[in-house]
């Protein structure tokens, strides 16, 4: 598949092909958050954007540096694809518990109390919402 000879060009390409699908995934998360947990006005009221977008720039670097880091066409494929397994399973799961982090903190109504905008939480009685 990555197999120009030139070691550093096939992690090069390796860690772009996987750049490329944690870029689309991104897309993904971002259409399912900003669609349909922070539409407009609650993205910027809650915070939400933010929370996103670290979670996000974490996710998409993190994979493509780690198969850079272990793409080597030396080893066996079984190896290497054992590895490359681990680093998307890895990946899969700090996106699912930062997604899971942002359904957590979205906010289901906003109430002008005291405080102008207080956010109550959609999780119904976990949290208590104005304490």
């Amino acid at each position: 598949m990555f197999n120009t000879g030139n070691p550093w060009k096939d992690r090069f390409l390796a860690s772009g092909a996987h750049f490329a699908l944690s870029v689309a995934m991104a897309l993904l998360a971002a259409a399912l958050v900003f669609g349909l947990w922070y539409p407009y006005p609650y993205r910027e009221i809650s915070g939400g954007r933010e929370l996103f977008f670290i979670i996000v720039a974490v996710d998409v670097v993190m994979g493509p540096l780690l198969t850079f880091a272990v793409f080597n066409r030396k080893k066996p494929l079984k190896e290497l694809k054992r590895d490359l397994g681990v680093i998307v399973l890895l990946q899969l799961a700090a996106l699912g518990y930062g997604l899971w982090t942002v359904f957590s903190r979205a906010a289901c109504s906003f109430s002008l109390r005291v405080r102008p905008f207080q956010g109550g939480p959609c999780c119904g009685n976990r949290h208590r919402a104005f304490a």
